[in-house]
């Protein structure tokens, strides 16, 4: 984890790993929603833009976001399929370290905001509703 995966060394020999795995005849992919910090102390950021890489080889689309932007110090990238749909999304916090970015100031992400966690941290940024809402769970 910490220094992260390199036996396969590109994301179609990932991808390949991938589709071998899957039952025959399997076509669709799921949508996958990668966070990670940039300053992780546990697992190398290496490992999230391998799991970007491979998952956009999986889907078949350009590896070139179709959405980056900064939500304060946080990065956010889309990678969207040739119909619009979007099929992958990276975060890459900052000052999270090894932990579940949570919003304390909404509420979203603790139900006691008095408790304290190593693995929850308040980063104005709450990771359950970013994902609900890549999934579809939520209106934006």
């Amino acid at each position: 984890m910490r220094f992260g995966n390199r036996l396969v060394s590109s994301p179609d020999g990932w991808a390949q790993k991938v589709r071998q795995a899957a039952p025959a005849g399997t076509e669709r992919w799921p949508r996958l929603s990668i966070w990670h910090d940039a300053a992780d102390p546990v697992v190398s950021p290496y490992n999230a833009r391998s799991a970007v890489a491979q998952w956009i080889a999986v889907h078949g689309i350009d590896p070139v976001p179709d959405l980056d932007v900064r939500i304060g110090p946080h990065a956010h990238r889309l990678y969207r399929d040739t119909q619009g749909q979007a099929r992958v999304e990276q975060w890459i916090t900052r000052g999270v370290g090894h932990a579940t970015p949570i919003d304390a100031q909404s509420g979203c992400g603790r139900d006691d905001p008095t408790r304290t966690s190593d693995f929850v941290t308040d980063a104005g940024l709450c990771a359950s509703r970013e994902i609900a809402r890549f999934w579809g769970l939520l209106d934006r």
